[in-house]
């Protein structure tokens, strides 16, 4: 099975994408694969080297084993074809998750979903979302930064259901 986890191709300095050829058909390989056509193949044919930007981590998530293996695999393979390979970091996986999507969701601090549970019991799964939506907003504040130095992340989801300020 192929596996292409974090590779970024780039044709030539500049902005001008392309992909990265294994074979024509990687669903012939892959079940799970869907059917798709990987040209212009004329950009993989040519002698002119790529250069190719890679990373094995987003700085938020660690990869598993298997996946920084291929990705490292994948990257001594281009460089012993003559490629370019360049390592990069990705935009924070982080700051995009909790300074847009969840302050996104929950820009009425949570009053849309917390509606959905009035008058109704709260299934267990759900009590520590509906409890954490539910508190003042001076409490969120007062707990997000006690808790900062030692759970970071618990401290973004705190700041992040006080909704938009």
């Amino acid at each position: 099975m192929f596996c292409a986890v974090g590779i970024v191709c780039y044709r030539n300095y500049n902005t001008q994408h392309s992909r990265l050829s294994v074979s024509e058909c990687l669903s012939c390989r892959e079940r799970h694969q869907p059917s798709i056509l990987w040209g212009p193949q004329e950009v993989f044919s040519g002698s002119r080297p790529l250069r190719v930007g890679y990373y094995e981590t987003d700085g938020s998530t660690m990869a598993t084993p298997s996946m920084s293996r291929a990705v490292r695999q994948t990257r001594d393979l281009l460089q012993k074809a003559g490629h370019q390979l360049v390592p990069f970091t990705p935009p924070s996986l982080e700051s995009a998750l909790f300074g847009l999507v969840m302050r996104g969701l929950l820009a009425d601090r949570g009053a849309t979903f917390l509606d959905n549970f009035k008058g109704d019991e709260v299934d267990p799964n759900l009590r520590t979302q509906v409890t954490t939506y539910s508190c003042p907003s001076w409490l969120k504040s007062l707990l997000s930064m006690l808790v900062r130095p030692l759970f970071p992340r618990l401290s973004m989801v705190l700041e992040t259901t006080q909704g938009i300020r």
